[in-house]
């Protein structure tokens, strides 16, 4: 009798054995699906942002945006390197870097540092950046946003020299972060005029 209550016991234990490891396998399948499911949602969450004054409709995802955002940040990054005093300068470079990847940073910091010192020898000089209102070319191939303007030199209150102007803005969205990828290159179109 002995016996026989050790051989059921032991059989009782495989059996139990067995459904413990079906479990186990069944859990690691349900959480692996779970972990696939859940990284590929994130990847198509978007953000919307609801504007106030800006027309169109402004969202996010992790490695995309939406052609008003884009257009919003290529002006914002027109302003920031283009409305440029002795007094705004260093904390509108800031604010440039803040929105650098860490690839661009050193390039766009060599950059900055050499119009920096160019603006505060000559204290009377600053830039101005004006939007001509044309609409902001957005190619998501090459991930460039390219800006159209006028880009004034303005000594005392004199404008010295005005140039027609586009400014390409290499960008990438990165974890629903937008970032400059390298320091924007300047096209200018036009011969540069003394009239404002």
């Amino acid at each position: 009798m002995a016996g026989n209550d050790f051989l059921q016991a032991e059989e009782r234990y495989k059996s139990a054995q067995k459904l413990l490891t079906i479990g186990f396998m069944a859990m690691v399948l349900i959480n692996g699906f779970q972990a696939y499911y859940f990284s590929s949602a994130l990847g198509r969450e978007k953000t919307h942002v609801i504007p106030l004054t800006l027309p169109g409709e402004i969202w996010l995802t992790r490695t995309d945006a939406s052609e008003a955002y884009l257009g919003n940040m290529g002006l914002y990054v027109s302003s920031l390197l283009g409305n440029v005093t002795a007094s705004n300068a260093e904390s509108q470079f800031k604010k440039f870097l803040e929105i650098c990847s860490n690839k661009a940073h050193s390039d766009a910091r060599a950059y900055l540092k050499k119009m920096h010192s160019e603006i505060q020898d000559f204290a009377t000089v600053s830039y101005g950046f004006q939007w001509n209102g044309a609409e902001i070319d957005v190619d998501r191939d090459l991930q460039e946003i390219r800006v159209e303007g006028f880009r004034s030199r303005i000594v005392g209150r004199t404008v010295a020299k005005k140039d027609r102007l586009t400014l390409i803005i290499p960008y990438e969205i990165r974890h629903g972060r937008f970032e400059i990828t390298e320091v924007p290159r300047e096209v200018v179109q036009g011969g540069g005029s003394n009239d404002s």
